[in-house]
């Protein structure tokens, strides 16, 4: 539609590898539950993880998704678009953990030093299959392409996890974050809806989603808040006086920004 047909390989194999990592979550709640574990048991779910990945076959797909499908677990993709650029977001509401929010924060936090994908086996010698290093060779490939990798970001907001890569076509396009950085106002409910006129009565998709800001514990809307921040941006010092376990790598809100300047 936008002429950058270019682009094609490199967005659907990062958007696959998205959908991907939900379809697992939904895939291990369900593991999970069948052996009586805790996903918020990090013991628990750093010994039964080798199990789990050893489940994912063919043997067992149609038993996966009878599972996923009668406990109401769903993946969801919804895409916004224009000249400038696209936004693509996957949706699931699998349990998403404190214990799975730290492993997968670490992750991308090593992933975004990654010059080549043997970095990630020196970091992962034990991964012998190869079955995380799809997230890191997205990053790879996002940055090959000039794409700016720290525009994906994975994590949950609200009841959901919520997946999100942002693909610029051209230099006009501005993410949620630099809209922030340059002091625009950015108003939740304006615009038209994201949902499809053609869905049916009683189906709802959120047409903006809230994220917990680890500061002041409020929620708010994913287009006030930065998921990384640095130094030169507020007072780090200041913030763990408040919040001692508090880290840049996991973000604040606007508000938060402007409290500790």
């Amino acid at each position: 539609m936008y002429d950058r047909g270019t682009l094609h390989p490199v967005v659907l194999a990062v958007a696959q590898e998205l959908c991907l990592w939900a379809s697992l979550a939904n895939m291990r709640q369900v593991y999970f539950s069948e052996y009586g574990l805790d996903l918020n048991d990090p013991e628990q779910l750093r010994n039964r993880e080798p199990g789990f990945q050893a489940s994912i076959n063919r043997g067992r797909e149609a038993y996966y998704r009878a599972e996923v499908k009668s406990r109401e677990l769903y993946l969801r993709v919804r895409l916004s678009h224009n000249s400038a650029g696209m936004r693509i977001e996957i949706l699931n509401n699998a349990i998403h953990s404190e214990p799975l929010e730290k492993r997968l924060r670490e992750y991308l936090a090593q992933a975004m030093q990654y010059d080549s994908i043997m970095r990630y086996y020196e970091d992962h010698p034990e991964d012998q299959d190869g079955r995380g290093v799809g997230l890191a060779l997205s990053v790879l490939m996002l940055k090959e392409e000039d794409l700016r990798p720290e525009l994906m970001r994975l994590g949950k907001s609200g009841d959901e996890t919520v997946s999100r890569l942002e693909i610029p076509f051209d230099t006009t396009y501005a993410s949620i974050r630099d809209r922030i950085e340059r002091g625009e106002e950015l108003r939740p409910f304006s615009g038209s809806g994201l949902v499809p006129a053609e869905l049916p009565p009683g189906v709802a998709i959120q047409d903006h989603l809230s994220v917990e800001c680890p500061i002041c514990r409020n929620q708010v809307d994913e287009r006030v808040f930065f998921p990384e921040v640095s130094p030169d941006m507020l007072n780090f010092e200041r913030v763990r006086v408040d919040r001692g376990d508090w880290s840049g790598d996991q973000g604040a809100c606007a508000s938060c920004l402007a409290i500790y300047e």
